[in-house]
């Protein structure tokens, strides 16, 4: 699953066969294309721009913009009067779920480290049932007397990962 951060340079990706449309969960789009008539004319004017849609079929760019559009993966932030920030100039697309993992870098360590803590912190779980909450009861590890502090690299490390957060937001 992606999402994309141009409506012209995602029609193009998808047009060009490097993006599978139904791999589209949404485009963020900076448009503001509230009718169909207003999906056709913006296509037609990307058509005359070679980093959007110049030189590609203009049949296949109407049919693919039509359709992302029909379906409801084109959010307009524009049109509930939210302004819309600029993706970095080279940001078409990003994967919803990594799909590599195990670099060495510790930039990428700290990114996956934030990704997995907020999937942790939105997964849906859930209700646990009176049996499960009883053994949590006996269970020495949840016992405040058993508490160990986190170590100052622990406390850090969940600092980063904050910041991360709240940089994100």
């Amino acid at each position: 699953m992606k999402i994309g951060f141009s409506f012209g340079r995602c029609v193009r990706s998808i047009v060009l066969g490097e993006v599978n449309i139904d791999d589209v969960l949404c485009i963020i789009a900076r448009t503001y294309m509230p009718k169909e008539e207003d999906v056709k004319w913006v296509i037609e004017e990307y058509m005359l721009r070679s980093q959007y849609l110049g030189g590609l079929d203009r049949t296949s760019c109407h049919a693919v913009g039509m359709q992302l559009w029909k379906t409801g993966r084109v959010i307009e932030p524009r049109q509930n009067g939210i302004h819309v920030m600029s993706a970095p100039k080279d940001c078409v697309w990003m994967d919803l779920y990594p799909t590599v993992v195990g670099s060495e870098n510790a930039s990428v360590k700290a990114a996956w480290d934030a990704y997995r803590l907020l999937i942790n912190l939105t997964e849906q779980m859930p209700e646990p049932d009176e049996s499960f909450l009883r053994s949590m009861e006996k269970d020495a590890a949840r016992d405040v007397a058993n508490y160990v502090p986190p170590t100052p690299e622990e406390q850090a490390k969940r600092q980063q990962m904050l910041d991360i957060l709240a940089n994100s937001i």
